[in-house]
């Protein structure tokens, strides 16, 4: 039990602590996200969403092994993975923000990419983690 008038963690504290992360992220990562409606090219039959760059920096990917699953897209097995990825406590991103990875030191993650499904908040950040998918259908 801390005595009256004291905190049991220092102020400041978080801040302390976030240059060792910085040392852990291993991979860039441009995110864009949506930002008008779909637009048809007549020409080549397809639909493409027009997005903007609203990030791109260094971050730490770590895939969640328990929760990838296999679903049927079109007739076909399609496995998703569920990924952790932490950046610096200043990235804004949204849900729905979509991110390839640029660069890693793991070459199958190269060109990979990423939708944002949930934001971890707290009030002791070191850094700031998303958990993303690489399920397409989502998009």
């Amino acid at each position: 039990m801390p005595r009256p008038g004291s905190r049991v963690i220092p102020a400041g504290w978080e801040a302390y602590h976030r240059p060792v992360l910085e040392t852990t992220r291993t991979a860039t990562i441009t995110f864009r996200r949506f930002s008008g409606p779909p637009v048809f090219d007549p020409e080549t039959g397809s639909t493409s969403r027009p997005k903007d760059v609203v990030y791109s920096g260094e971050f730490r990917v770590q895939e969640h092994q328990v929760s990838s699953h296999e679903t049927d897209a079109a007739a076909q097995q399609v496995t998703t993975h569920a990924y952790q990825v932490s950046g610096a406590v200043d990235v804004d991103l949204g849900i729905g923000d979509m991110g390839t990875v640029d660069a890693c030191n793991d070459p199958t993650l190269v060109g990979c990419e990423l939708l944002v499904t949930d934001i971890q908040r707290g009030s002791l950040l070191f850094e700031r983690t998303f958990t993303c998918t690489d399920d397409l259908e989502a998009v």
